[in-house]
């Protein structure tokens, strides 16, 4: 049985609003996506910072862009073998080092 058998079951109207729904929301996300591409980050202190984090969300930034997705924080994408380098180069100059929640965190 394939697939196109299973959807016969459904009735028109059906396929119609969720094939409806899924070009809004494609179209939804791409713009967000094409928005956050666009717009400078607010000032943490600013009231468009929980807009600005929703609008990164729903381009799916916050997987690629962590560092712009927290707001007046930033992040160093780096592989796991440098990682230990970079910690350690970190906490030699004195630079706290936070966790996802932003809170620093203990040496390991």
């Amino acid at each position: 049985m394939q697939l196109s058998d299973l959807l016969g079951f459904l009735p028109p109207q059906v396929l119609l609003w969720g094939g409806i729904f899924l070009v809004l929301t494609s179209m939804l996300l791409n713009v967000c996506g094409f928005l956050r591409s666009r717009l400078a980050p607010p000032d943490p202190g600013s009231i468009w910072v929980r807009p600005y984090q929703l609008l990164s969300f729903l381009a799916f930034e916050q997987k690629y862009a962590a560092a712009m997705y927290k707001i007046g924080l930033t992040a160093v994408m780096t592989t796991r073998a440098e990682a230990p380098l970079l910690k350690k180069a970190g906490t030699d100059s004195g630079v706290p080092i936070l966790d996802s929640k932003g809170k620093p965190k203990a040496p390991t």
